[in-house]
Order: structure tokens, then sequence, then C-alpha cells
């Protein structure tokens, strides 16, 4: 059980740490950095990318971070918002576990005239597991 649960945690803390090394790239980016310095500031190139009208394309860094270029020149840059995030003791038999809320307005890059499709995601966390809406 204890071999588990050191494997869980190493997973848990490797994944935070990839988080937090492509936010410290994604920081570094800022309008006018053409494709290529992008690129080789981020390490890799993007996850996903949507093409739109009149060279515009957006490009994803998992679904937390985006940009928007055009003509391979960043124009802007979005990254996934919390709006809320609540933890709570869960009262169960046997002691109590942890719970709570959390919302988030996902990335989303769009050139000007695009209707948006912001996505709202809400997840409720219990002791037994998650709930996930969008």
């Amino acid at each position: 059980m204890k071999s588990i649960l050191f494997k869980a945690s190493m997973i848990v803390m490797a994944t935070s740490f990839i988080g937090c090394a492509t936010q410290k790239h994604f920081s570094r980016i800022y309008p006018g950095m053409t494709a290529e310095q992008v690129t080789k500031e981020m390490k890799k190139g993007p996850d996903k990318t949507n093409l739109f009208q009149e060279d515009y394309s957006a490009w994803y860094y998992g679904t937390d971070r985006c940009l928007l270029m055009k003509q391979g020149v960043v124009v802007s840059k979005n990254q996934t918002e919390e709006k809320r995030n609540v933890e709570v003791i869960v009262p169960q038999a046997g002691g109590s576990g942890f719970g709570g809320y959390k919302e988030e307005i996902k990335a989303e890059c769009i050139p000007p005239g695009v209707a948006s499709n912001a996505t709202t995601e809400r997840t409720i966390m219990t002791p037994w597991g998650s709930i996930q809406t969008k």
C-alpha cells in the first residue's frame, strides 16, 4: 500500500513540475514574437492548432494556455482563469475526507470578429471521486 501511495505522489509531483515549467516558459511569450521564437522558448511546438481566416491561427499548449498568431507572429495570449476554488473537509464514517468545488474558464484564442465559444469547467470533488461538467 505504501508503495502505491509513493508512486501516486511521485506522479502528482511530476505532473505539477511539468505544469510549472510550461507556465514559466509561457510567461516569457509576448506579442511580436515569431513562431520560431515561441517554439524555442516553449521547448516544443503547440499541442493543438486551430486555423482561422485572414492568416490567424491559435496555438494551444494543453488546455490551459493558448497563443493567437497572425502570419506566424504572436498577437495575444490567454490562459485558463480559475474563478472559484473551495476546499472542504467532508465528514464520513471512520473519519473525514477532503472535497471541494472548482470552476475554471478554459483558455480560448480567437481572432477579432469570431464568436467566442468559451468553456467553463466545473468540478465537484468528494472523498469518493470527482464529477466534472462543461
